[in-house]
This record gives C-alpha cells, structure tokens and sequence, in this order.
C-alpha cells in the first residue's frame, strides 16, 4: 500500500487530507510541521508528500529545501498545497525548490486526488532544486517575511481568543444576572398575585354575606346588580390569575393541553354581552381550531 505524509498545522485541512487518501486506498501519515514532516518522512518513506507552506516551527519552502538535499528523500515527489502563498512568485520559488507540483487550496476531492495519481504515475525522475546562491539569500528574507506573518496570526489568534473569553464571561455574568432577576420576578408576582387578590376576595364576600342577610327584602334589580359586581370580581381574580401565569409561560410546558378555542370564544363573546356598551353590538365569530395552550382554570 502506497504512503501519503501530509503536513499542515491546521487540522481541519490535514484530516481532510487523510479522509481522502484513505478512502483512494493509500496508507497516510500525518505531521504538523515540517521539522515533524521530516522525521516521520525519514522514518516511514512516505511515496509522496503534500505539504502546506505557512506552519509553524519549519515552514513549507525550508521544508522543500531540506527535503530536495537529503539523499534519502530527494527522490520522494514533493506536493505543494496552499491558500496563503498563491502568486506566480511563490509557485516559480516553489518549484526552483524542487517541488514536483504546486497546488491551490480549495480543491475539489477529486481533482486532489487525480493530482497526486498524476505525480506518483510520471515517468520521469522528481524534480530537483534550480536555485542559485542569490536566490537563496532571497530565500531566508522570505522565510523572514513569512515567520512575520505566522507572528501576525498567532498574535491574532491570542486577541481573538482573549475576546472570546472577555465575552464568554460577560456573558456569564448576564446569565447570573437573568437568573438572579428571574427568581426575584417570581417573588414579586407571588406578592403581586396575593395582594391583588386580596381585595377581590373581600368584595366577592362581603356582598354575598350582604346578599344572604338582606335576602328577601332586596328586588330583582338590585340583587341583580350584586350579582353582576360579584361576577365581575371573581373574573377579575381570573384575569389576574391569568396574568401571573403569563409570566410564568416558560414554566408552564408541562401544564400544556388542547384549548377548545371555539368555548374559550364564546365565553369571551359572553362576558361582553354582560357589558351595557356591548350588549347590542353584532359579534361574528368562524369555526376556531383546538391549539395546545395552558387554559386558564
């Protein structure tokens, strides 16, 4: 079985890589830099090697330049695959360096997978270096140009890292706080709900004790006014009820069940008709479905 060394720093690339080669039958070794990419390639004789350029510790053109003068790797092919360096400039570096192909990240799996076939299927020996002492000289300034960048990136990477913890504890600290405000809400509406009550309450007896002593001497207008007002109270302790368990919405999932929409209609359109400014009023009301819903008891 053929062996495929794949170097990259990032992950997410190099497991991609690896997916892939395994599923195109091929044994693959795995580094995260090129100094790892060399040990591993000089212990296991990989057929071939892709490499990414910009990585830590040794980068991919001093890796390819290592690589081209080591006796024992020179003739490995040498497969360039990147998506920070990707001007003329740095494929015709690349290839003075010996690189037998230089590729550009993204590519489609199976355009990958067809470069690689075609660099391990060619005839003719692996490329080797065409780079003068000038070009040399060139190199390491580039090298330094390039360890500026990876600086850079880290850099940017410990800021961003720094913010998302800043931000990670801001919003812990909201959590905390919507926690905190939540339970004195819960406080406040059972307050509420037992204050507002109250009153309701003592209303709704004391006419029904005034209703029950002053029985047979009151006619039917009046008893029909205590009536009403003790109605109105208790749908007022209803609707209080209500609210209160309005705020508690997210709580109350367990207690969801189908409401008949069309009785809960018509208990509405009722509690109008009792009400003098609506009681000519012409209400039209069509079928209504069943919604789950926690109904007001």
């Amino acid at each position: 079985m053929r062996k495929i060394l794949i170097a990259d720093d990032n992950n997410a690339n190099r497991y991609f890589l690896e997916a892939l080669f395994k599923g195109e039958g091929y044994e693959t070794i795995l580094a995260k830099d090129g100094v790892g990419a060399l040990e591993l390639a000089r212990k296991y004789k990989p057929d071939a090697i892709i490499t990414d350029i910009l990585m830590p510790v040794m980068d991919g053109f001093e890796l390819c330049r290592i690589w081209k003068s080591d006796a024992e790797l020179k003739n490995i092919p040498f497969i360039v695959y990147t998506a920070t360096y990707t001007e003329p400039k740095d494929e015709q570096l690349m290839m003075k360096l010996g690189a037998d192909r230089f590729l550009i990240k993204p590519m489609q799996p199976e355009s990958m997978a067809e470069a690689v076939r075609e660099v391990l299927a060619q005839d003719k020996p692996p490329r080797q270096p065409e780079i003068s002492g000038d070009e040399m000289e060139g190199l390491k300034r580039y090298n330094e140009v390039l360890f500026h960048k990876l600086e850079q990136k880290i850099s940017q990477l410990e800021n961003e890292v720094s913010e998302r913890r800043k931000a990670e504890e801001k919003l812990l600290k909201t959590v905390d706080a919507l926690v905190r405000t939540s339970a004195e809400l819960d406080k406040f509406s059972a307050a509420s709900y037992h204050d507002l009550q109250e009153p309701l309450r003592m209303i709704t007896s004391y006419l029904q004790l005034l209703e029950k002593r002053l029985e047979g001497k009151l006619d039917n207008e009046t008893s029909g006014y205590i009536n009403t007002v003790i109605e109105g109270a208790k749908h007022m302790s209803t609707l209080v009820k209500g609210i209160i368990d309005y705020s508690k919405v997210d709580k109350l999932e367990d207690r969801y069940e189908k409401v008949d929409m069309d009785s809960l209609a018509d208990s509405v359109i009722a509690g109008l008709k009792n009400d003098k400014k609506y009681a000519s009023a012409s209400i039209n009301k069509a079928p209504l479905p069943r919604v789950m819903g926690s109904k007001v008891k």
